[in-house]
């Protein structure tokens, strides 16, 4: 019994001193009002979308040009097309989130937060404090 509470008070002062030392920023954005407002993310978010629209108008004409194949043969067509709408929503969705930290990571840097929440939507993960950097992001990606 002893053993125990000797291990549960070891393990609490090791908690209590890793807790310890400078106190932590913490900021959060919401990334849909980033999405929807910062020029550079609108400008990316409707170039994909027009290059998925592009790929379905392809596949559509693809597939009324050829009433006569195989069963087997279409669907081989529509996974290729399948395969290239991946491959552009994947580039985009990289491109996307590299333009999102960047920005990040120099705001971050210049107002030393060391933690950024996602406080989009009705699931908030930052209830009080912490600091709003969402309207600096959108400034950042004009």
């Amino acid at each position: 019994m002893k053993k125990l509470i000797a291990a549960a008070v070891l393990m609490c002062s090791t908690f209590f001193i890793a807790g310890c030392g400078e106190p932590e920023n913490v900021g959060y954005v919401d990334q849909r009002k980033i999405m929807t407002e910062a020029p550079q993310m609108k400008a990316l978010m409707e170039e994909a979308t027009k290059k998925v629209e592009e790929i379905e108008a392809e596949i559509k004409t693809t597939l009324e040009n050829n009433e006569n194949m195989s069963d087997e043969d279409r669907q081989k067509l529509v996974s290729q097309f399948e395969r290239k709408m991946d491959g552009v929503n994947q580039a985009y969705s990289t491109q996307i989130q590299t333009k999102l930290d960047t920005a990040l990571a120099d705001i971050c840097n210049a107002k030393n937060v060391s933690i950024v929440l996602d406080n989009t939507g009705n699931q908030k993960a930052l209830i009080s404090g912490g600091i709003d950097l969402t309207d600096e992001v959108i400034n950042k990606l004009k």
